[in-house]
């Protein structure tokens, strides 16, 4: 038979309350680190979601032009082509960017070189000729920005010209 004190019926519940007390903190420590990785497993899967259909594009892209009866018989439509697909790229990763940086702001909210990523390690040739190519780029969507009112401003001529003569 075992006998008990006061003072071992006292620790015992001591005892007791301590190791349901830390079970409990463990279970509510584990549901707040599964909560806390939660936007960074999500981030994740859209990155690899978003990296999987980008390749899916360049993959469909080089099935296109090694057709047999691609639409790409003279080197200026090949060109034009060409330069849409690397601006696309370009664009493709700076949405991988997009992506990333949520991601690492979810890790560490008090980084404040998150969002500078895209510049680093880039020299001052890379900068000129990164400017250069938003120059030019600005320029062709002047031009056809132009070209496209001209066109516009033609057909409401021939649309008016049409309606005052019927």
């Amino acid at each position: 038979m075992i006998t008990l004190s006061w003072l071992d019926v006292g620790l015992l519940a001591v005892t007791t309350v301590s190791v349901v007390w830390n079970i409990l903190q463990y279970q509510k420590l584990s549901q707040i680190e599964k909560q806390r990785f939660t936007p960074i497993y999500n981030g994740l899967v859209g990155l690899f979601n978003d990296a999987k259909n980008k390749s899916l594009h360049c993959y469909t892209r080089q099935s296109f032009l090694l057709a047999p009866d691609n639409p790409y018989k003279s080197i200026e439509s090949l060109r034009g082509n060409f330069y849409e697909f690397t601006v696309e790229a370009a664009k493709d990763f700076n949405g991988l960017v997009e992506h990333i940086v949520p991601i690492l702001k979810t890790i560490d909210p008090t980084d404040k070189g998150v969002f500078k990523g895209i510049d680093f390690a880039v020299t001052e040739k890379e900068k000129e000729v990164r400017e250069q190519a938003r120059r030019r780029l600005r320029t062709q969507q002047e031009i056809q920005q132009r070209k496209l009112d001209k066109e516009l401003e033609r057909l409401k001529n021939i649309k008016e010209n049409e309606k005052s003569e019927g």
